[in-house]
């Protein structure tokens, strides 16, 4: 009973964790690694002095055992959002991603579809970070057969005269033809110096040898603004 009593009041943490831990991986990507620190030992600090006082039940407050620790583990983390998020909109124009992030929750039902199979089993490849190389991150995921890959690029801050980034691809197959096809969706990008700009814009980039995607890569085109993504499907011909 005290184990179901606990996860029972443990679930009205679970919106407030999941929402600070995107906030604070983002902020981290983005060179900012010591407020989500501090808002971590905020909300310690503040789980052990509500463990204190709901567990006991001291200086007034309801002695409540087992319930109480999972309460106070639930206030210490909407405390912790509150931290992370107050600081990020408060400073909207230095983490201008937060701009419009609330406009819509909408996810494209033909995109999820296609995608959400290779996302739950497939392999992570970590491309490229935004703290390692101040513009950009790149990830990537592939089959468990290594017959499709997809592959997403998202330029964080844009620079004037920037050239193409060369990007390697990995877990592919060295021996394996892929076919791949770059898909802007929204992003104004040149490729071979074509510009090409809307929700529905692709290009045929061709086929390549899976040991050339990683050991020489693809160039990555120009991109115009901060916070543009562009998805590559890599599929096996």
């Amino acid at each position: 009973k005290n184990g179901r009593d606990y996860l029972l009041v443990m679930l009205f943490g679970l919106p407030a964790f999941a929402l600070s831990q995107c906030y604070a991986g983002t902020l981290r990507e983005m060179g900012e690694t010591r407020l989500p620190m501090l808002a971590s030992v905020a909300a310690v600090c503040t789980n052990a002095v509500f463990n204190y006082l709901l567990i006991f039940g001291k200086f007034g407050f309801p002695r409540l055992e087992v319930v109480g620790a999972a309460m106070a583990t639930v206030i210490s983390r909407y405390v912790e959002l509150g931290i992370v998020m107050g600081f990020t909109h408060k400073h909207h124009k230095r983490f201008v991603f937060i701009e419009g992030a609330y406009r819509t929750l909408k996810v494209p039902a033909a995109l999820f579809r296609k995608v959400h199979p290779v996302v739950r089993e497939g392999d992570y490849y970590r491309i490229a970070s935004f703290r390692e190389n101040h513009h950009s991150d790149c990830w990537m995921v592939v089959t468990k057969d290594r017959s499709l890959a997809y592959m997403t690029y998202v330029q964080v801050l844009a620079a004037a005269n920037r050239p193409g980034v060369p990007v390697r691809m990995q877990g592919l197959d060295p021996d394996a033809a892929y076919e791949v096809i770059c898909d802007y969706k929204g992003a104004m990008a040149a490729h071979n110096g074509e510009m090409s700009m809307g929700p529905e814009a692709s290009h045929h980039l061709g086929r390549f040898n899976g040991d050339t995607l990683m050991k020489h890569g693809i160039i990555v085109p120009r991109v115009r603004g901060d916070y543009q993504a562009l998805m590559y499907e890599i599929k096996k011909v």
